[in-house]
């Protein structure tokens, strides 16, 4: 659960996303012909406040965060960049994770480390990937964590990378409306 901008208290129970369909039936996030499939559970990074090293001016990182798998005013960019990037996200409360689904646009990383903690301080990496666009199903042992940390290597491009939706997932039957 998290508060509204106004105060109220949201309880995001059953909150996955599925990736949206764009004219024509294409889904960006899982091109024609791809076999990928998204990791299923609920999505608790939902609404999280991420914080990035690099950022290109107009591109909100909320916008990785928000639901939205294929808008491309909903498209997180770090702006032109051939260095690594790193990705911050605060749970605000710990979660026994289970996987990432990570939507790439065509400015995906050559490969990264995704790593979790639950204190904010000592990370352990859960994951060493090597990158392509669309959507890229990280499966990991299960994990309690509050802390996500994604760090990019190598853009495949040189305009830098491009992200639709970072998802971590529990299973459904986490109990979220627990105090």
């Amino acid at each position: 659960h998290r508060l509204s901008e106004d105060g109220r208290l949201l309880f995001l129970k059953n909150t996955s996303i599925k990736p949206a369909k764009r004219i024509g039936g294409e889904s960006s996030a899982q091109p024609a012909g791809s076999n990928v499939k998204s990791i299923t559970g609920e999505n608790v990074a939902m609404f999280c406040k991420p914080k990035v090293s690099k950022s290109e001016k107009g591109r909100d990182p909320e916008a990785m965060t928000d639901g939205d798998t294929t808008a491309e005013n909903s498209l997180w960019r770090s702006g032109e960049t051939e260095d690594s990037v790193t990705i911050d996200l605060d749970m605000e409360v710990a979660h026994t994770l289970r996987g990432f689904n990570l939507y790439w646009a065509d400015g995906y990383p050559t490969s990264y480390t995704i790593e979790t903690s639950t204190d904010g301080t000592t990370f352990e990496t859960v994951a060493t990937v090597t990158g392509k666009a669309g959507l890229n199903a990280v499966k990991i042992t299960s994990t309690k964590a509050r802390y996500i940390r994604v760090t990019l290597k190598k853009p495949a491009t040189k305009s830098g990378y491009g992200l639709y939706e970072l998802e971590a997932l529990v299973e459904d039957s986490e109990d979220e409306d627990a105090f």
